[in-house]
């Protein structure tokens, strides 16, 4: 009897240890999957500011980072709520509410990035868009100030956004009737999009496909504990794979997401040989127009004044607001902000600058280039990404242009650079 008691006490003992080693593993695991989400939480939030920051010249880019943004701050907020250090239990989780900022700022990143002219997004629409990210934005505030007991039921404002914020049918219907109106957007620009720019919106469909599925799964097993539990870990994981793969997007590439995702015919062949003729590098869709300006130009209905006026204007856009710095500037575009048609805009570069659009603007984008590489802070850097940086969208049309204005490559011209400054 002794000898059961003590085996008894002993077999206690042994599955306390192993108890013990379970849980001791378990918090190792957790400390290990919840830095690693910080990090990727605080990475997306310096790549959405660095996103902001190309904004500045590309509307479609702040769309980008706010739904980068958003989705980091929910990875935080999520770290918080899993770590054991942490006592943070909020009435209403934020993340609820960023949730309404993802697929109105996917939507119209490809809205603005899909269209071919210049587009604007009005204040309405952008109120119509984020409209239920206001209702629970307003609704935690009315929350957070009113007293439990005057919260009830019947309460109007409190049903409006108890559904909007908590009913997970309800979101996974927002997300579908923005993918339909993403899918619409791709269908009707499908002709005109860069092979490049086709691979990154399935890849982004793709992916928001991945956001609907598991949220619909959500929906179905909402009364399962276990299941809502692991759900926020995928959703942590599948919001660290897209700030991954954006930041992979923007270090190798940039012009995947800075570039118009509309290109012209030519433009995709030009990419694809690596070849461009003298008479139309970079693109020079207008040089038709410059090389028969006088029969095109003989019934024009500009004046001398009018002329004059859009010459002055186009100064202005070119040596104050640099508008050839943007990579995606286009004759109409530019024909927009001169508030003119493209005829118009095409016969005053050819007439009073005696070139075409494209060459106009390389004029610039090489002055620019040299104008950096002659300062001795971006002397050591890649030549390639100053020439991106100028609005250039690929190599050889910048080796190209740059020969023909300098009369020696971006490599002859730098070492030369390096003399002057080391002499």
């Amino acid at each position: 009897m002794l000898i059961n008691f003590l085996s008894y006490i002993n077999s206690f003992s042994s599955a306390h240890e192993i108890v013990g080693g379970v849980e001791d593993r378990f918090h190792i695991h957790n400390l290990f999957f919840n830095t690693l989400f910080l990090l990727a939480g605080i990475s997306g939030i310096v790549l959405g500011i660095n996103l902001i920051m190309k904004s500045k010249r590309n509307l479609a880019i702040s769309y980008l980072s706010v739904f980068v943004l958003a989705i980091s701050l929910a990875i935080l907020e999520l770290v918080l709520y899993w770590s054991e250090d942490w006592s943070y239990d909020p009435v209403v989780p934020l993340y609820r509410l960023f949730f309404f900022l993802w697929a109105p700022s996917i939507y119209l990143f490809l809205k603005v990035k899909l269209s071919s002219e210049v587009l604007k997004i009005t204040a309405k629409e952008l109120l119509g868009h984020y409209f239920a990210f206001f209702i629970c934005f307003f609704g935690i505030w009315y929350l957070s100030f009113t007293a439990n007991n005057d919260i009830n039921s019947g309460n109007l404002i409190f049903l409006v956004f108890d559904f909007i914020a908590n009913s997970v049918w309800f979101k996974v219907l927002f997300l579908l009737l923005y993918f339909v109106g993403m899918y619409k957007l791709y269908v009707k620009a499908n002709s005109s999009l860069s092979r490049y720019h086709k691979k990154y919106i399935i890849a982004l469909f793709v992916y928001y496909m991945h956001l609907i599925g598991l949220l619909l799964v959500r929906a179905v097993l909402n009364d399962e504990v276990w299941f809502v539990y692991i759900a926020s870990y995928i959703f942590a994981i599948l919001f660290s794979v897209f700030i991954l793969f954006t930041a992979l997007v923007i270090f190798f590439d940039e012009r995947v997401l800075v570039k118009s995702f509309i290109s012209k015919k030519e433009e995709e062949s030009l990419e694809d040989s690596g070849l461009e003729s003298e008479k139309g590098m970079e693109l020079e869709t207008d040089a038709t127009d410059y090389s028969h300006s006088v029969q095109k130009y003989k019934n024009s209905g500009l004046t001398e004044s009018m002329v004059a006026q859009y010459k002055n204007d186009l100064l202005r856009l070119l040596e104050v607001d640099k508008v050839y710095l943007e990579n995606d500037i286009t004759l109409d575009k530019l024909a927009e902000l001169l508030d003119t048609d493209r005829y118009s805009a095409s016969q005053v570069i050819n007439q009073e600058f005696d070139k075409s659009f494209y060459e106009l603007l390389n004029d610039y984008r090489v002055q620019e280039v040299k104008i950096l590489l002659n300062s001795s802070n971006h002397l050591n850097e890649s030549v390639i990404q100053i020439a991106y940086s100028v609005g250039f969208s690929n190599r050889v049309s910048f080796n190209k242009a740059f020969k023909k204005r300098t009369g020696m490559t971006p490599t002859e011209y730098i070492n030369g650079v390096k003399r002057g400054f080391n002499s």
